[in-house]
C-alpha cells in the first residue's frame, strides 16, 4: 500500500513538473512578441549589420561578428532575432547540466529550471547584444571551471584561457575573468598540496598567457594596424566613471539590505517552526515577504529592485550553504559555490546599469540547487511563491521602453518588424515615417536620421545613418554637428529627421542642432505627424 501511494505521488509530481515547465517556458518566450524600443535593440544590431566604415567596434568585436552571422543565417526579421536571444539565455541555464553530470532527480531539476524561468522572465528584454553573448560564454566558462575543480588537467586550463579570450573579445569588460580565474587556479593548485612554487605558478602563467594571446590574435586578425584598432573605439565617452561608481555603491547598498532581510527572515523561520504550527509559520513569513517586496520592489520602476532582490536571493542561498558547511572540509561543492559568488561580479563590471546585470547569474542557480543538499526548502519555496506573482506583474507592466503588454495591441506590418506588437501611437508613427521616406526617396531627396531614438530608423533604412558610433546623440549639444555637416553640406536635396523622443512623448528640450541646421539653409517641414528639416537648392523642385 505504501509503495503504491509513493508511486502515485511520484507520478503526479512528474506530471506536475512537466506542466509547470511548459508553462514557465511559454511565459519566458511569449514576451518576444510584445514591445518595441527605438534604441538599445537597434543600436547593437546596427553596429553588427551596418558598422561605421564597415569596421566593428573593438569593445565588442566578436559580439558584433557573431550577431551578424546569426542575422545572415536567420534573416533580419526582429522576431527571429528575439527568439534566438531568448534561446541563448535559456540554453545558458542548461549548459552546466550538459557539461557536468548530475545524479539528482531530473524532475527536481526540471522544477528548479521552471522556477528560474518564471522569476527571470522580466529580465528577458529581447535585446540580442554582448550582454546575451556574455551570459552564454560565462555559463560555458563556469561549467568548464567546475570540470577543472573536479579534475585539474592541463587541457582544461588551456580551454579556460581560450574561452576567456573569446569572452573578452565579446565584451571588453569581461577582462575581470582573468583575475577571478587566476585566483581559482592558484587556489586549486595549493589545495593539491603543490609544495614547489613553480608548480603553483605554472598553471597561473599558462592561463593568462594563452588568454592574452587569444585576445591579441583576435584583434590582430581583424584590424590591420594599431591606428585601425584605435579608430574602432566608441567614438565618444558614453560611460561616466564617477556615475558608474555611484551606481555600484547604490546597488551594493540595496543588495546588502535585501540580503539582511532574507537572512533575518531565515533565522525567524528557524525559530518559529519549533514554536508554532507549520501552517501559521508559512503564513506569517509569506505576509512579511509580501509586505517587504511590495514596499521596496514592486513600485521601484524598470524592475531594478526586483532584479537586485533576485540577486540577493541567490547570494543568500549560497552564503547560508557555505556558512552551514564552514566547519567541514573545503570540498568540491563549497568551491563551486564560492566560484559562483565570484562570477556575480563579471557581467556588471563596466556596465552603466550598476549591479543590475548580476541577476543573470541566477541562470546557474538550478544547477547549484541540483548539486547541493539545500536545507529548509520550504522557507525558500515561500519566497518563490511570493515572487511569482510579482514576476508576472513585472513582465506585463514592465515591457522594455514601451507600455504594458495589455496596451500593445497593434501589430507592425513592415517586413523587419512583422509580428511585433506595440502601441497604436508607435505603430502609426512608424507607418507615417515610412510613407514620408518613400515620398522623399521618389523625389530624389537623400535622408538622414539623428538622435537617441533614431537607431530603429537606421535599422529600417540603413543608408540614413550619419556614421556616428555613439549611442547618445544629443540635441542640446553640438558634439556631432561636424559629422552631420560632413554628410549634408554638399547635398542639393537632403532631409534630416531629428529623433529626440518617442512619438508619444511631450518632453521639450532645447534643440540647438535644429537651430544650427536652419542657419545653414534647412527649413522645418511636416507631413502628417512627421517633422523633419529639408534643404532643396533646386528651384524647380516641387
Amino acid at each position: 500500500m505504501f509503495k503504491t501511494n509513493s508511486f502515485l505521488f511520484l507520478k503526479k509530481f512528474k506530471v506536475l513538473s512537466i506542466i509547470i515547465f511548459l508553462t514557465a517556458l511559454f511565459f519566458f518566450f511569449f514576451g518576444i512578441f510584445f514591445g518595441l524600443d527605438f534604441t538599445d535593440s537597434f543600436y547593437h544590431l546596427n553596429h553588427a549589420l551596418y558598422p561605421v566604415n564597415d569596421v566593428f567596434l573593438y569593445p565588442f568585436l566578436l559580439s558584433s561578428a557573431l550577431i551578424k552571422s546569426i542575422v545572415d543565417f536567420t534573416g533580419p526579421e526582429l522576431i527571429k532575432i528575439r527568439f534566438i536571444n531568448s534561446s541563448l539565455i535559456f540554453l545558458s541555464m542548461l549548459i552546466p547540466f550538459l557539461v557536468v553530470r548530475i545524479t539528482r532527480s531530473k524532475w527536481k531539476i526540471l522544477f528548479y529550471i521552471s522556477c528560474t524561468l518564471i522569476l527571470l522572465a522580466p529580465f528577458n528584454v529581447n535585446i540580442l547584444s554582448y550582454d546575451t553573448l556574455t551570459i552564454f560564454i560565462n555559463s560555458v566558462i563556469f561549467s568548464i571551471t567546475i570540470l577543472y575543480l573536479k579534475h585539474p588537467k592541463f587541457h582544461l586550463i588551456i580551454t579556460l584561457s581560450l574561452l576567456s579570450g573569446i569572452a573578452i573579445l565579446i565584451r571588453l569588460p569581461n577582462l575581470l575573468l582573468l583575475p577571478i580565474l587566476s585566483g581559482v587556479i592558484v587556489f586549486q593548485e595549493k589545495v593539491m598540496n603543490r609544495r614547489n612554487i613553480g608548480q603553483v605558478l605554472k598553471p597561473f602563467f599558462l592561463y593568462n598567457c594563452f588568454a592574452v594571446i587569444a585576445v591579441v590574435a583576435g584583434y590582430s586578425y581583424y584590424y590591420n594596424d594599431w591606428n585601425d584598432f584605435q579608430e574602432a573605439s566608441m567614438g565618444s565617452i558614453s560611460h561616466d566613471t564617477r556615475g558608474i561608481v555611484f551606481m555600484y555603491l547604490r546597488d551594493a547598498t540595496k543588495l546588502l539590505l535585501f540580503c539582511l532581510f532574507i537572512l533575518c527572515s531565515f533565522f525567524l523561520f528557524r525559530k518559529l517552526r519549533n514554536r508554532i504550527t507549520s501552517y501559521l509559520t508559512y503564513v506569517i513569513l509569506g505576509l512579511i515577504h509580501f509586505a517587504f517586496l511590495a514596499s521596496f520592489v514592486v513600485f521601484s520602476g524598470y524592475s531594478w529592485n526586483y532584479f537586485l532582490f533576485l540577486t540577493a536571493l541567490a547570494i543568500s542561498i549560497v552564503g547560508i550553504q557555505l556558512f552551514n558547511n564552514s566547519k567541514t572540509r573545503f570540498e568540491l561543492k563549497q568551491k563551486i559555490l564560492f566560484v559562483f559568488l565570484l562570477f556575480i561580479f563579471i557581467h556588471p563590471f563596466g556596465s552603466n546599469t550598476g549591479l543590475l546585470k548580476a541577476v543573470s547569474l541566477l541562470l546557474l542557480l538550478p544547477f547549484l540547487l541540483s548539486l547541493i543538499d539545500l536545507r529548509f526548502k520550504k522557507f525558500w519555496l515561500i519566497i518563490i511563491i511570493v515572487l511569482v506573482p510579482i514576476s508576472v506583474v513585472e513582465k506585463i507592466y514592465g515591457t522594455y521602453e514601451d507600455k504594458n503588454i495589455l496596451d500593445l495591441n497593434m501589430s507592425l506590418k513592415t517586413n523587419k518588424l512583422n509580428l511585433v506588437r506595440t502601441t497604436e501611437t508607435r505603430a502609426v508613427y512608424l507607418r507615417d515615417v515610412d510613407v514620408v521616406v518613400r515620398e522623399l526617396k521618389e523625389d530624389g531627396v537623400e535622408m538622414f536620421f539623428y538622435g537617441d531614438k533614431s537607431h530603429i530608423f537606421h535599422y529600417l533604412y540603413p543608408a540614413t545613418s550619419f556614421g556616428i558610433k555613439a549611442f547618445n546623440q544629443p540635441m542640446e549639444d553640438l558634439i556631432f554637428l561636424p559629422c552631420i555637416e560632413d554628410k549634408v553640406i554638399d547635398k542639393t536635396k537632403v532631409a534630416v529627421f531629428l529623433m529626440n523622443s518617442y512619438p508619444e512623448s511631450t518632453e521639450s528640450i532645447e534643440n540647438v542642432v535644429e537651430k544650427e541646421l536652419i542657419k545653414k539653409g534647412f527649413k522645418k517641414s511636416q507631413k502628417g505627424s512627421v517633422e523633419f528639416l529639408l534643404k532643396i537648392e533646386d528651384q524647380n523642385f516641387k
